[in-house]
């Protein structure tokens, strides 16, 4: 409607006005009664051929409105009413007492329910299902069990023969090499230069081994 208002009333007159070659006051005063009357006429005419068509809708329209706001002014006194009646005698409200008592009773029945069933799972059920799990997991965890001691007896056996070699080696060879060389890659370098060399003992390999740089 705004849009249409605009274009009628303020875009086509200023437009017809800035095609005059002479721009003067009375010019754009005369456009704007052209135009009023122009579109005021077809504004009326329209309207009134809208209507005639569509006057019984029209009509009928009306009255409802009048009809939906009359009975929205009854709500509203007996709305009033009711709030400022502290007697509730007359609109027979025992019977949706009876009705809240009785949900209220089903609703508590339905938490004891809920109770005891939690205290049924919590005691009974939950033992229950605890005594399967662990009835079939028995041989599971007896294998791994067996497999745990195992491995732990290997690596116990595993550090009792390694220590009894780093003594064996200490007691044999230390007092001979040193306890410099008592470590697998400097025995290595000792052996590889014993067996490329014209070194003939102990004191020569490791005399040799030290000028190549091995400290």
């Amino acid at each position: 409607m705004l849009i249409t208002f605009a274009i009628c009333f303020l875009l086509i007159p200023c437009g017809i006005y800035k095609l005059f070659p002479e721009q003067k006051t009375l010019y754009l005063a005369m456009i704007y009664g052209v135009d009023v009357v122009v579109f005021g006429g077809l504004y009326i005419l329209i309207g009134n051929w809208t209507k005639d068509r569509h006057l019984a809708a029209l009509q009928e329209g009306r009255s409802i409105r009048s009809l939906i706001a009359a009975n929205n002014r009854k709500i509203a006194v007996i709305t009033s009413s009711i709030r400022r009646d502290r007697s509730e005698a007359l609109y027979d409200l025992e019977k949706y007492d009876d009705e809240i008592s009785q949900m209220e009773q089903e609703l508590e029945e339905t938490a004891k329910k809920k109770k005891d069933a939690l205290n049924t799972f919590e005691n009974v059920t939950k033992t229950i299902l605890t005594d399967e799990i662990t009835s079939n997991s028995r041989a599971k965890l007896e294998q791994l069990k067996e497999g745990h001691q195992e491995v732990e007896s290997r690596l116990h056996y595993t550090e009792t023969v390694i220590k009894e070699k780093r003594i064996f080696i200490t007691d044999t060879y230390e007092c001979y090499l040193g306890k410099e060389f008592l470590n697998p890659e400097k025995l290595d370098a000792l052996k590889h230069i014993l067996d490329n060399s014209t070194a003939v003992n102990l004191s020569e390999v490791i005399a040799e081994y030290r000028e190549r740089g091995g400290k």
